[in-house]
């Protein structure tokens, strides 16, 4: 293919990609340099948002609670996805098939759909969990006190993420080398150290994928919120995302909400990079 025939059918999509994705995070940037208020004129105020944030202590909170989600959230559902893969490898290639489309189902499906249906399953007084509780005597109000708020949409991330996280390592089992396999076998390991000389290495790139992909989702986690909890009880489950849309779009102070925002996507880069840095020198000595 030549580099003209190369543009020709690359070149709308980079215009389009760089029309909905590189021009809004520019202008995002221009706004968080600016007091602005929703529906009034911009004026420049430079590093003035961004100062403000820093000294927010709703800011710290919500920051907080971030990290909190990820930290939790991602070796749980990466160890299910695993396990889950593990097991799907002893079963029918038919089998398996139907089984990853039920695993994927959850993050499949319309973020807000799958949100509802989770959130209505501990729905306090007349959810499904609140009413067998009940009948063991033990009495929690999920969505009205602060830790039972934050472990539902912990528990939520776990449950929309994990079937991801099976197909991406189920694939990574499916080029597992089975001369290795045959090999250590016959040298006599057992599964288990089978598992964690063989397996476990081969699938370190596709657990760097899994943990770029679900940082990333971490951080702008948003559907689930707005949908379950609104943030609350008070702000025990705000999110950094959440909070940027309050600020700008509820409290109406775009320039501080769009500060947020870039600090929020400088922070996941931050995360992310040394992530890359380590892959692509992984790459580099496979070469």
């Amino acid at each position: 293919m030549t580099r003209r025939e190369f543009a020709f059918f690359v070149g709308p999509s980079a215009i389009v990609m760089a029309v909905l994705l590189i021009a809004p995070l520019f202008y995002v940037v221009y706004l968080s340099f600016q007091h602005l208020s929703l529906g009034g004129a911009p004026a420049f105020i430079g590093f003035a948002n961004f100062e403000e944030l820093w000294r927010d202590d709703q800011v710290r909170g919500a920051l907080t609670f971030t990290l909190l989600y990820v930290v939790v959230t991602l070796p749980i559902h990466t160890l299910i996805g695993l396990g889950l893969a593990l097991m799907l490898e002893r079963v029918h290639r038919r089998v398996r098939s139907a089984l990853i489309s039920a695993y994927a189902m959850p993050f499949i499906l319309t973020p807000v759909v799958g949100t509802l249906v989770f959130s209505w399953l501990f729905k306090d007084y007349w959810g499904v969990i609140p009413y067998l509780l009940d009948k063991a005597h033990i009495h929690v109000l999920w969505f009205s006190e602060p830790w039972p708020a934050r472990a539902v949409v912990m528990l939520w991330g776990t449950w929309w993420t994990f079937g991801f996280n099976v197909m991406v390592l189920s694939a990574g089992l499916q080029t597992l080398p089975e001369d290795h396999v045959r090999a250590a076998v016959v040298d006599g390991a057992d599964y288990w150290h089978r598992l964690r000389f063989i397996v476990i290495p081969h699938l370190m790139p596709f657990f760097a994928l899994v943990t770029l992909f679900n940082v990333i989702d971490g951080f702008r986690v948003f559907d689930s919120i707005w949908v379950m909890t609104k943030g609350g009880p008070g702000t025990a489950t705000e999110t950094l995302a959440y909070l940027a849309y309050r600020i700008a779009f509820v409290l109406k102070q775009v320039g501080k909400g769009s500060a947020l925002s870039v600090l929020t996507v400088l922070g996941t880069v931050a995360l992310i990079a040394p992530l890359l840095y380590a892959r692509s020198r992984s790459q580099a000595r496979s070469v």
